[in-house]
């Protein structure tokens, strides 16, 4: 790159002198319009050797934006190939081709994919020469400045790569933590943390960068809210910052430096992944002062407006708030917009990653043999094979003189593989826009593609970000090459996760639609005979005890965990019922030895331990204190289940016990947004309320970070608002424990919409029938709760999300008969959310993946998607299985 642009400069007349300003670049000349290609449509033209175009129809997406703001140049380079970008971060893998593209040149001064950033260039002088409101030091334009140098908005931390080069290498098996410990050593990057505070099973590192107007900020102090003793990092140069955490939930990320305001940013962080946050845009405090004092002003005006025109409403229907107007985009109203140019049925980006090979591949042999030879005799031939999906050669030749006996089929083999290649990448196939096979298709297609602006795909692996937009075109694909590293040039072993998103962008739509898939990638494998970097013998293997992968020196390789078939053991319970009155049932002896009443609810922490719904009792099972689950295998490697062997070191642990009231059917749910304290909830039908569960840690308990506190902090209501509690068993916890946050324990009514409570206070409001909650990554609460969806939101305010509880009960029955008249589409196009009625959702779950809530309402699992509209997932609604059935009988 920098001999193309040396080469460029060459050839350009000599720059005027300093004194007198550069003359303005020539202005780019126009560009032709193009028509959009529909199918079938065979115009092949490539307009590359138009000035700042891409693509077959010029695509002004990309290229030289804005002509470069009047500054720069508009130059035609040849990107590099992946090989040559591991300098950069992220590390970003382009196509083996050389690219070709327009770019823009910036000169001394500016800088951006247009050049319409400026840069602080005077650093003493007390002035805004950017004008981009921060002065001299407060601009990290200047932190290298030797003004700069010293000062505390410019300290930051080290890069993980340099303290990498001054580390040994590890051993292949060496687990997460111990990989990424060096972040959290003494003149690391994360300073004021202890060691002995993270679990090295749920270990996992933040990695992300810190923006304001588009540049790098550094100095930022990076933490995480309400867990000091995990210490704190400063944002390096170009605003990136690593840092660690005890995975397994959401985690609030803290953002502060001056002179911008303080940013909380919540993230869901799995076990031992490295995960990458978005861009984090930082704002100016004085900006961001002014919108909450406009913001406030707002809702103040809304609110003296409202008490005017009504003074017989009572202060329970007056109450109003802020949040109440920020979760109107929540909310499913007639006129809220949806993307109707998005096909779901057809714009499915089919996504695949090259697997490797678990069974004995079909092989050919690679040449003749003569029939006297010994290969012939003794029907070994030098074999070789192709596997295509995975893109590797294999290749086994026969050792002379190895086999016991011609008729034996015991010979020792030499075993080449292209995979143990330090040059070999894994890959993902991606398919972004689908191929033509029919005319209705065809006819679908082409009204997509008028609307179709962009499409945008994100892969995240290893903590890599690779980025890149396409142009709109029918049956486009990708291949994405993975060099099997992590972002901090560490080999990688084993199977590793990646996250692929696919974005299309409408010209119409105010959102781009992503979908959002995970994939396994297989890494390098281990040395198995040592005879060279790719060969091995067929009779030598070797097992990879972190992963559980047995690699076969025949080139085959089979996952324990996968490969062979699931088995269900007893995690608790020992097949005979309790009592109810259970004074023996919490202490260290084996769970499966624990016998059960009724259970009848399941959820799961984030440190791996389960919460048992049993009857009278709420139970939870402890992780081990070493952080192994069943055989002793890490905690983080099987999810969190319990498989077989010795489980003595879990102990069992009763949360709750109900004494009186115990209802008949009830539900779990754990709000996970309060990473260092979730939050369990139960939900009880018969008493038409959410009841918080405060939980009290054991002050045995080893975690240092909930040891003698409470989980569960929230204001307790009033002795009217709770239930009388009649006594409990020696260390577990009275009812008086259960906090109501939503419902009054009254039935609500549909013919009378102001009882329901809809748009205030959640405990004040009431519900039908509720049956199951669940929580988004923010803490929002979604409730099941009779023929509605209801959701909670941050300001604890309920609203009806799925349903009407605006309408009496005359206009309900109409507008269910006319959802039954319009009925869901039997083809699984989605429709809006305010033309949907559910008919009694039975369980709630929220996809973290994709951030996307998913009901289950007979037999059927519906989604809310991302531009308001129902999309079946799973199943079939009824009309359409007994239209079938005609179908059949027909």
């Amino acid at each position: 790159l920098q001999q193309q642009q040396q080469q460029q400069q060459q050839q350009q007349p000599p720059q005027a002198s300093p004194t007198t300003p550069p003359p303005p670049p020539p202005a780019l000349p126009s560009v032709p319009s193009q028509p959009r290609l529909f199918p079938g449509d065979n115009n092949n033209s490539n307009n590359n050797n138009i000035r700042g175009c891409h693509g077959k129809h010029c695509s002004p997406v990309t290229g030289c934006p804005n002509q470069c703001s009047g500054r720069g140049q508009c130059v035609k380079i040849a990107l590099p190939s992946s090989g040559q970008q591991e300098n950069l971060w992220p590390f970003q893998h382009l196509s083996q081709q050389q690219q070709q593209e327009w770019r823009c040149q910036c000169p001394a001064g500016s800088t951006g994919d247009d050049c319409g950033i400026l840069i602080e260039r005077q650093c003493d002088d007390g002035i805004d020469n950017d004008k981009d409101g921060l002065i001299d030091c407060a601009d990290s334009e200047c932190c290298g400045d030797l003004v700069c140098q010293n000062s505390t908005l410019c300290m930051k931390s080290p890069d993980p790569l340099d303290i990498l080069m001054r580390k040994p290498p590890l051993p292949p098996t060496s687990s997460f933590f111990q990989r990424t410990q060096f972040l959290i050593e003494k003149y690391s990057s994360q300073i004021y943390s202890n060691p002995k505070d993270f679990n090295d099973s749920r270990a996992s590192v933040i990695r992300g960068r810190v923006m304001y107007q588009k540049q790098g900020v550094t100095g930022v102090r990076v933490s995480i809210v309400g867990q000091t003793n995990l210490g704190i990092t400063l944002s390096r140069d170009g605003g990136y910052f690593d840092l660690m955490v005890n995975g397994g939930g959401a985690i609030v990320v803290e953002f502060k430096r001056e002179p911008f305001a303080t940013l909380e940013k919540t993230i869901r962080v799995p076990w031992n992944e490295i995960v990458l946050m978005d861009s984090v845009e930082l704002q100016l405090a004085s900006t961001a002062q002014a919108q909450a004092a406009s913001q406030q002003d707002s809702s103040s005006s809304s609110s003296s407006s409202s008490t005017s025109s009504s003074s017989t409403t009572t202060a329970y229907q007056q109450s109003t708030s802020r949040q109440q107007i920020s979760t109107q985009a929540l909310l499913p109203e007639p006129e809220a917009p949806t993307c109707s140019a998005h096909n779901y049925q057809l714009m499915r980006p089919q996504i695949m990653a090259a697997p490797r090979s678990s069974r004995p591949a079909t092989v050919a042999s690679s040449a003749r043999f003569n029939s006297n030879s010994h290969y012939a005799s003794n029907k070994q031939a030098p074999r070789a094979v192709i596997l295509r999906d995975s893109a590797m050669v294999q290749q086994s030749i026969v050792l002379p003189q190895s086999s016991s006996s011609p008729q034996s089929n015991d010979s020792v083999s030499l075993v080449y593989i292209s995979s143990k290649a330090r040059e070999f990448m894994s890959t993902i196939s991606i398919q972004l826009t689908p191929p033509i096979s029919s005319q209705q298709q065809a006819d679908a297609l082409k009204l997509i593609s008028e609307e179709l602006k962009q499409i945008h795909l994100k892969i995240v692996i290893e903590g890599i970000l690779f980025e890149q937009s396409f142009e709109p075109q029918m049956n486009l694909s990708f291949t994405y090459a993975w060099n099997r590293q992590n972002v901090y040039r560490q080999k990688s072993f084993g199977l590793s996760t990646a996250s692929v998103s696919v974005g299309y962008e409408y010209t119409d739509c105010k959102r781009i639609i992503w979908s959002t898939k995970r994939v396994q990638l297989a890494g390098h494998d281990l040395s198995i005979s040592d005879i060279g970097s790719q060969w091995n013998l067929n009779i030598h293997h070797r097992y990879n005890y972190r992963d559980s992968i047995l690699q076969r020196g025949d080139g085959q390789n089979f996952n324990l965990r996968t490969d062979k078939p699931l088995v269900a053991q007893p995690v608790m319970g020992d097949g005979y019922p309790r009592q109810s009155s259970c004074p023996f049932c919490d202490g260290a002896t084996s769970p499966s030895e624990q016998r059960l009443l009724k259970p009848q609810a399941l959820v799961s922490a984030p440190d791996g331990s389960l919460y048992v719904g049993d009857y009278n009792m709420i139970r939870r099972i402890e992780p081990s204190p070493s952080g192994t689950i069943g055989t002793g295998m890490p905690t983080g490697m099987n999810g969190g289940a319990s498989v077989s062997g010795n489980q003595a070191e879990r102990a069992v642990r009763t949360v709750l016990e109900l004494a009186s009231n115990v209802p008949e059917k009830y539900s779990l749910a754990l709000n996970l947004a309060p990473a260092d304290a979730p939050q369990l909830h139960l939900v009880d039908t018969s008493r038409h309320q959410v009841l918080l569960i405060r939980e009290q840690r054991p002050s045995s308990s080893g975690n240092n970070n909930n040891a003698d506190s409470t989980t569960n902090e929230t204001t307790p209501p009033s002795s009217s608002q709770l239930a009388a509690a009649t006594g409990s068993s020696s260390g577990h916890q009275p009812e008086d424990s259960l906090v109501p946050v939503v419902g009054t324990g009254d039935k609500c009514s549909p013919d009378d919409q102001l009882s329901c409570g809809d748009g205030h206070p959640a405990q004040l409001a009431r519900l039908i029938e509720p049956r199951a909650a669940a929580f988004d990554l923010a803490g929002r609460m979604y409730i099941a709760d009779g023929p509605n969806v209801r959701m909670v939101d941050l300001d604890q305010k309920i609203y009806t999300i799925l349903g009407d509880y605006s309408s009496p009960t005359a206009a309900r029955q109409q507008h269910h008969h006319a959802h039954h008249q319009m009925k869901f589409p039997c083809t699984g196009e989605p429709i809006p959310m305010h033309k949907f009625l559910p008919r009694a959702p039975q369980d709630l779950a929220f996809n973290p993946i994709d951030e996307t809530l998913h009901i289950l309402d007979e037999n059927v699992v519906y989604k809310i998607t991302q531009d308001k509209r129902i999309q079946v997932v799973a199943g079939r609604p009824a009309h359409c299985l007994s239209q079938q059935q005609q179908q059949q009988q027909h």
